[in-house]
């Protein structure tokens, strides 16, 4: 007699996050937090707000910069009451200064 076997799938263990290194890696942390309170998925959350389940992870490990369109869709389907978007100027500034390029409009020193 054949018994089917249910494959179980086992998540993955979470990264360890450390919000205290910078405003990407705050902001990230709160995203998932808000995020597992609300029992998504990083793939439900990736379907709710149109980015890939691999940009979500990014984020949250603060290996990928976030948009700012990106913080408020989040905050609209995690109800979060702005608090990405509040993070995110924060956020944006450190991206431009790690940026190496130098902002429109700066004249460079005369020579």
């Amino acid at each position: 007699m054949a018994v089917a076997v249910r494959k179980k799938t086992m998540a993955r263990r979470l990264k360890v996050l450390t919000p205290e290194r910078s405003p990407r890696d705050l902001f990230g942390a709160r995203l998932r937090d808000f995020r597992l309170r609300r029992g998504l998925s990083q793939n439900g959350l990736a379907r709710l707000v149109c980015h890939s389940p691999e940009t979500v992870g990014a984020v949250e490990r603060a290996e990928r910069w976030p948009s700012r369109d990106f913080a408020r869709m989040c905050d609209e389907v995690l109800e979060t009451g702005g608090e990405l978007l509040d993070l995110w100027p924060a956020v944006d500034k450190l991206r431009e200064a790690s940026d190496g390029r130098r902002r429109r409009g700066s004249v460079a020193p005369a020579q």
